[in-house]
């Protein structure tokens, strides 16, 4: 027995309407993706546009709008529940690194801090101390030399 298929069956109603929110979403994402040229499209940014439009559209769809492989999506909401072990002991000895750069005035390095942490009993690597205060942007200065001329003469002081 051939049966046909009606096309107002519930089968083809909903393919129609999956058809349809695809191409939504499609549109939805040539709109971000346009809003936001220039500008790199950073994963963050991705994963929070699908956040806000995952309830009327659906994460796969919007992924293969944005060309976001679903997999990337899910494990940067898995890492925002339970992040790693490094992203929280970081999250604890950034403050206590630039609290011990800003002490003197952010003229010293990572290997005085080190030692300041180490003499306080806080077990801390020198590298991540290296790793977090280059991460932050926190550097020692450095002495310059300056150099006066008298008299043909010239004489370097050390300054800091």
């Amino acid at each position: 027995m051939d049966v046909e298929r009606n096309p107002t069956t519930p089968s083809a109603t909903s393919s129609k309407k999956q058809e349809h929110l695809r191409d939504d979403a499609q549109q939805l994402a040539e709109n971000f993706i346009r809003t936001t040229a220039g500008e790199p499209l950073s994963t963050a940014r991705q994963v929070a546009f699908v956040d806000h439009h995952r309830a009327a559209y659906g994460v796969h769809v919007l992924c293969k709008a944005i060309s976001l492989a679903p997999s990337t999506y899910y494990a940067v909401k898995k890492r925002e529940h339970s992040p790693a072990k490094r992203t929280v002991r970081d999250r604890e000895l950034l403050p206590l690194i630039k609290a011990a750069w800003l002490s003197e005035g952010g003229k010293r390095g990572a290997r005085s801090i080190w030692r300041e942490l180490q003499d306080n009993g806080v077990p801390v690597a020198r590298c991540t101390v290296e790793r977090l205060m280059r991460a932050e942007g926190m550097r020692a200065s450095r002495a310059t030399a300056r150099r006066q001329v008298h008299d043909g003469a010239v004489q370097s002081r050390v300054t800091r």
